[in-house]
């Protein structure tokens, strides 16, 4: 998912364009791939912690609204929202 993500390579070359000190070129790698480590978790948490939230949301809503249809039967409304909250999910799957 991270990869696909339009900001995924920002965030990498951010990080690894950062100018490190080291002696040996080994110590730079790993001081790099450090630095790249806590960019990512910051970028990750920003980024994809409302998706998540959306899915459950919207799944939740979906489970009551397919509940409903159940519970009392089909009708247009409840068809329309249906429908509705499945392009939602769809989409923020598709993120």
């Amino acid at each position: 998912m991270w990869t696909l993500h339009e900001g995924f390579l920002d965030v990498v070359r951010g990080s690894w364009g950062e100018v490190i000190t080291a002696s040996n070129p080994i110590q730079v790698v790993i001081q790099k791939l450090k630095c790249l480590k806590i960019c990512l978790k910051v970028w990750n948490k920003e980024t994809f912690r409302e998706i998540f939230y959306d899915i459950i949301a919207t799944s939740t809503e979906l489970l009551h609204i397919q509940d409903n249809v159940a519970n009392l039967g089909d009708s247009s409304a409840l068809f329309e929202a249906e429908i509705d909250f499945h392009v939602r999910l769809n989409n923020l799957l598709a993120q």
